[in-house]
Parts: structure tokens; sequence; C-alpha cells
């Protein structure tokens, strides 16, 4: 019996670990898609690019998690640029920004919003729905998520 309530255990954690791959914390930047977008970004920096991440979330259809993760990146790019950073925001976007023209990135505002309410709140959200399977980290998730639209000056949905 020991070694059935045993394996039981471990299916459970791995369970949980396989829900958040990639993911080790629950902010914009704290996984490996953000970063691998990131890095991509910042080796070619362009609204276009910000752009595109961006209308990603917002085609009809359900929204893969890597298409989730890019779009937070992208709209905590635009937040950085707008001068509404996050707490938590690489250094090496920080050193982007000292040089940056954030000209561009005014006009994404609203649809970095609307990019960062599909993937918090939107029901085709793979993204929400893997945070949504654990009930500790989701609010601190969504929270995160909340702040984000705050600071893009956005209404959440």
């Amino acid at each position: 019996m020991h070694r059935r309530a045993l394996l039981i255990s471990l299916a459970a954690v791995l369970a949980h670990q396989t829900a958040h791959a990639g993911a080790w914390d629950h902010g914009s930047f704290d996984n490996d898609g953000a970063l691998d977008w990131l890095g991509a970004f910042l080796a070619r920096p362009s609204a276009a690019s910000v752009e595109a991440a961006l209308n990603a979330a917002l085609r009809t259809g359900p929204l893969e998690s890597p298409e989730g993760e890019s779009a937070m990146a992208a709209a905590e790019v635009v937040a950085a640029a707008l001068g509404k950073p996050a707490q938590n925001l690489p250094k090496e976007l920080a050193a982007w920004l000292q040089r940056a023209d954030r000209a561009h990135y005014q006009k994404l505002k609203k649809l970095a919003g609307r990019a960062v309410n599909a993937v918090v709140s939107g029901s085709q959200s793979e993204l929400r729905e893997l945070w949504r399977e654990d009930q500790k980290t989701f609010p601190l998730w969504q929270a995160n998520g909340f702040d984000l639209l705050a600071r893009l000056g956005e209404p959440k949905n």
C-alpha cells in the first residue's frame, strides 16, 4: 500500500510540473517561451515584431501557450517603452530601453491590452487553462496580467 501511495504522489508532482513546464514563476518573463521571444526581439528589435506577437494572440481559434507567453512578453515591451516597466524587467530589456526609440510603441498600447486580455481572461487561452490547474498560483499569474493591463492603461475584461 505504501508503494501505491508513493506512486500516486509522484504522479501528482509530475502532472503539476508538466502543466507548468518551462515556467518557474508567475511573472510575464518567468518562462522559457517569453525569454525565447525576448531574445529574438532583442537580436532584431522592431515594433513590427512586437505587433506580430500581439496579433498572434488575437487570431480566431485556440490561443496556444507559446503564443500566449510571447504576447505577454511583447505587451511588457510596450508597457516598458511607455515608461511603465515590470518590477522584474530583464536587464537586457532595460538596457535596450536606454537606447530605444520608444515613439513607435505608443500606437501598440490598445493592441497590447487586447492581447493581454485574450491570454489572461480569454476562454480559448491554453495558458490560462494551464495556470487554472493550480489554484495556489493561478491568482498570482492572473494578478500579474491585471497589473500589466493597469500599466498599459487598458481595462481588464
